[in-house]
């Protein structure tokens, strides 16, 4: 009984240790790969690459290491009684695994998720930007297409033909024009090797139709007359790259220059690429919620 109560004890400790560090890792992983797409340690997400990591990375981890530390601390004082000495060594042990497990568990999810606000008010501030931008847009015609119009093929193009402002924006366009699209001119920069990512854990995207069911592209662009422009009315969407963990609500913004938003959408096969109605907060959006104003200029 003696040797099993010792062994228990050091086992049951080192494992709530152990499995603590190891949710402290997973999580980290997990939460890396959702924002970057980067892995920590891309052969355990290999192996397990069809399993779902919150439950079997991240859940078991936790529940073991959580069993461990009370199994310890419950050993600890018939170890005592047995060795008479101190069971300080492994119950510190079991104790720091316990805590790591509810820092993991709990301190890290909450930091992560205070993220989110920052990210939405990022986005709003790029959707502004953007507006701002399509002002100056129309009346320096960067797309040389001696028509005073808005530029609606997509984000990256905002940057890509006067390479000026916007990078940032522009690297964070979920669907970016061909390089070599337009034909001679204007010549778009070639992005065949640049790197594209969210902005602030959010994608963006120049929306396709406006209120009534009309294309934006309108006006011709290019030696190869591409559609690529419109005189009146222009609309952009960004939604989070990863819902719940790099933002929580989808914005779109038009020439008017106000800013609405909803709930939900985040799933980039349902990117809302038509203008909802005259009136957006009279329309639902496809996650069921009304639109409502996020921002208006004063």
């Amino acid at each position: 009984m003696k040797f099993i109560i010792s062994i228990s004890y050091k086992i049951s400790s080192i494992i709530s240790l152990l499995c603590g560090c190891f949710l402290i890792l997973a999580i980290i992983d997990n939460q890396l790969a959702e924002c970057t797409e980067l892995h920590l340690f891309p052969w355990w997400r290999c192996a397990t690459y069809k399993i779902d990591l919150s439950v079997y990375l991240i859940g078991i981890p936790a529940l073991i290491g959580f069993i461990g530390g009370v199994i310890s601390i419950i050993l600890s004082y018939p170890y005592e009684k047995l060795y008479g000495k101190p069971a300080k060594k492994y119950l510190y042990s079991a104790l720091t695994g316990l805590f790591i497990v509810f820092v993991g568990f709990y301190i890290i999810p909450s930091v992560l998720s205070a993220r989110i606000p920052a990210n939405e008010c990022n986005a709003i501030s790029t959707l502004i930007k953007m507006v701002e931008y399509e002002e100056k847009w129309k009346q320096e015609d960067y797309d040389k297409n001696e028509k005073p119009d808005y530029w609606t093929y997509d984000v990256s193009c905002l940057y890509r033909l006067n390479k000026v402002t916007l990078l940032d924006i522009a690297k964070a366009d979920y669907k970016p024009a061909p390089d070599g699209l337009f034909g001679n001119l204007p010549i778009i920069e070639n992005w065949s090797g640049v790197s594209l990512d969210s902005k602030a854990g959010y994608c963006f995207q120049a929306m396709l139709l406006d209120e009534d069911g009309n294309p934006y592209n309108q006006n011709t662009v290019g030696t190869n007359k591409i559609k690529a422009t419109n005189s009146n009315k222009f609309g952009f969407v960004a939604w989070p790259k990863v819902y719940g963990v790099s933002g929580l609500r989808t914005f779109i913004v038009n020439q008017s220059g106000i800013i609405y938003t909803t709930h939900g959408c985040g799933d980039d096969k349902k990117v809302v690429l038509q203008w909802p109605g005259k009136n957006p907060t009279e329309v639902k959006s496809p996650s069921g919620l009304n639109w409502h104003i996020s921002w208006r200029k004063e």
